[in-house]
């Protein structure tokens, strides 16, 4: 069995292994108003492709081809993430009519600003939904990996949906889910801090708004590449054996 630092260590170097698909990629994963509804697809079944070429043991980056086949999985692979956060999105919809806003989870400051808000006005009931929301919102991003990579194995919607415990709770994979869940929330607590500075610092009729506007912008698109080719690496390699 491969060691899992000798895991983490080859899929630390996988995104930057060929310079042309990570620039290519920066651009299907930019958050761009509008386009992102379609990039958004296309992006997410390049992720799945990456979890299938590591389940095949292909180390090299998949290549972007076959863009109907890329939105079609990638629409599939958005719904069954919407299904696993379905308690967490529900919750959050109580919280939007009766309080107003929703948490913003990949914004620390903003979330920060939102529970406090919350816990002020709704007291021991706010307490409650927020325990509830972390804890659905958590036990969702630990499913959701395994969910994904199931469905991979064969394309097959329903493999979403039939987990394995023996993997799910697998000592690889748990100690993978907290590194690779560190490792974004510290990249999403510096971009907040420099989205704190753009807003505080930049001279709202300085050149210079705009094109730290797009530093961020693509500060994020990378993150979003390299973490996703990153964990989903590392995911396919731990739970990479088949079904019996």
């Amino acid at each position: 069995m491969e060691q899992l630092t000798t895991i983490f260590w080859k899929s630390i170097k996988r995104p930057f292994s060929n310079w042309r698909i990570l620039l290519l990629s920066i651009l299907f994963f930019a958050r761009i108003p509008f386009l992102y509804i379609i990039t958004g697809f296309l992006a997410m079944g390049y992720i799945l492709k990456v979890g299938e070429f590591t389940q095949k043991g292909k180390w090299e980056l998949p290549s972007w081809n076959n863009f109907l086949e890329l939105f079609k999985r990638g629409f599939y692979g958005w719904l069954i993430v919407s299904i696993y956060f379905l308690p967490t999105i529900l919750i959050s919809l109580i919280l939007y009519f009766w309080f107003g806003g929703f948490p913003k989870f990949g914004d620390i400051f903003g979330l920060i600003n939102y529970f406090s808000g919350l816990l002020a006005i709704l007291g021991n009931v706010g307490y409650l939904l927020v325990f509830l929301l972390l804890i659905s919102y958590i036990v969702g991003l630990y499913l959701i990996p395994c969910a994904l990579l199931e469905y991979v194995r064969e394309y097959n919607f329903s493999s979403a949906f039939n987990l394995r415990s023996k993997n799910l709770f697998s000592k690889r994979y748990t100690i993978s889910w907290i590194l690779l869940e560190i490792i974004p929330l510290t990249i999403i607590t510096a971009i907040s801090f420099l989205r704190e500075q753009y807003y505080t610092i930049v001279v709202s009729a300085s050149p210079i708004k705009y094109l730290f506007f797009i530093l961020i912008y693509l500060i994020i698109a990378f993150k979003e590449y390299f973490v996703n080719v990153l964990s989903y690496s590392v995911y396919a390699s731990v739970l990479n054996k088949k079904r019996r």
